[in-house]
């Protein structure tokens, strides 16, 4: 058997079968290689493995006795089931061989902020993030999706990560026959209001829902996780510590967030609309998507050009700016003096969600340069004042989703 070890990772490449008559000098064969090479990590290539039988199976459950970081990669369709059907999948981290698909320029359907996405069929379509990204990401993409649609949450069903080639991997969802809503607000003008309250009645949907599982992700956490990452940058520490505070001032919440709620994210499907794109749902404030839709649909700094954000929001300059309008005077019932007040408090709290959730992923250096100062220039506008005046409105806010249907039982 081939194998090779690097910074401590052992990889082994099984053989083609693992039957009755081969399995005990197979297994002999590994504890060899296994004893001559000390290792932090096991891990069994099993691409090229067509067949496995019970001696097989018991080889693989001794291995995963003897090393606690173990698993099994490259696993065939019809391995993999053996595996799933005999419940070594719970016990042994077995990952299935990934579909190999080919990118076509023409078969392009959008180009969002983060990634493309490409028609493979009639019935699927294909996420591709411009960033490279780790499989274990997307599987926990796919994860996040079927824990919304479980707790209903109207979303797409993702159920796939596909080798695109080029080192690209890619999220398979099924093709849903529809335009986004974004689309849907520029094609049919005369449908504005229709479809503004469509899209309250769905974040009412989201927000309202607090039979969250566990395991998901607390979005403050989530927020706080990011601005630590950005104590290796040129931000000082006493900066982030400010904008911690700021963060923490957010309330606790036990609803589901969905973390990117704009309406590019949001398609029709036989009238009714449902969420794509849902990997960073989490458990918190549903304050926090409004923050977040905030600073995509009402940039603060002049780094952003506006070409981009028509291409990542779907929307014109006005009719993004009154689309927000519109649904957060919905949302909340409030009045025109109430939404601008609104307004100038998601202005002032931008620069946060940017450090917390969006500085991460801009790619271009000087674009993420010119964001760092941005956000330094504003934590010292808040250890000037600024944090006491937010804090008070936050908690004023706070009290408006108690009247929505969104906390009203919170």
């Amino acid at each position: 058997m081939n194998y090779k070890i690097s910074q401590d990772i052992l990889t082994i490449c099984l053989p083609e079968r693992i039957d009755t008559s081969t399995a005990s000098d197979i297994g002999a064969e590994l504890n060899g290689i296994c004893s001559s090479h000390p290792h932090s990590e096991l891990i069994l290539d099993a691409s090229a493995t067509t067949y496995i039988a019970s001696s097989g199976l018991r080889i693989i459950l001794i291995l995963a006795k003897q090393n606690r970081q173990m698993r099994v990669i490259g696993t065939q369709p019809n391995v993999f089931s053996v595996f799933d059907m005999t419940g070594f999948t719970r016990i042994v981290k077995i990952e299935k061989a990934l579909r190999r698909i080919e990118l076509r320029e023409e078969n392009l359907l959008a180009l969002g902020g983060n990634g493309a996405v490409y028609r493979l069929s009639d019935e699927e379509i294909v996420k591709v993030n411009f960033k490279p990204v780790m499989r274990e990401e997307l599987q926990k993409e796919i994860d996040s999706s079927q824990e919304a649609l479980i707790c209903g949450v109207p979303t797409a069903i993702s159920y796939d990560v596909v080798d695109c080639g080029e080192g690209r991997l890619g999220t398979v969802y099924e093709a849903i026959k529809s335009d986004n809503l974004s689309c849907l607000v520029m094609k049919c003008p005369d449908r504005f209001d229709e479809l503004v309250d469509q899209y309250v009645s769905l974040l009412h949907t989201v927000h309202s829902n607090n039979s969250a599982p566990a395991n998901l992700p607390k979005t403050k956490a989530v927020m706080a996780a990011h601005l630590e990452n950005l104590r290796d940058t040129k931000l000082p520490s006493a900066k982030i510590d400010t904008l911690l505070r700021l963060l923490d001032v957010i309330p606790e919440a036990d609803t589901l967030v969905h973390g990117d709620c704009h309406p590019k994210n949001v398609m029709m499907m036989n009238g009714e609309l449902l969420y794509i794109d849902i990997a960073d749902i989490s458990i918190g404030h549903p304050m926090v998507d409004f923050l977040m839709y905030a600073v995509i649909s009402r940039p603060l700094t002049g780094s952003i050009p506006e070409t981009m954000l028509e291409q990542v929001t779907g929307f014109t300059h006005d009719v993004r700016e009154r689309f927000f309008f519109q649904t957060l005077k919905r949302y909340f019932g409030y009045d025109d003096t109430r939404v601008e007040w609104l307004l100038q408090l998601l202005d002032n709290m931008g620069m946060l969600i940017m450090a917390t959730s969006i500085l991460h992923l801009i790619v271009k250096p000087e674009l993420y340069e010119a964001e760092v100062g941005y956000i330094s220039r504003y934590a010292d506008r808040l250890d000037s004042g600024l944090f006491d005046r937010l804090r008070t409105d936050l908690l004023s806010w706070a009290e408006d989703f108690r009247g929505t249907e969104s906390l009203s039982s919170y």
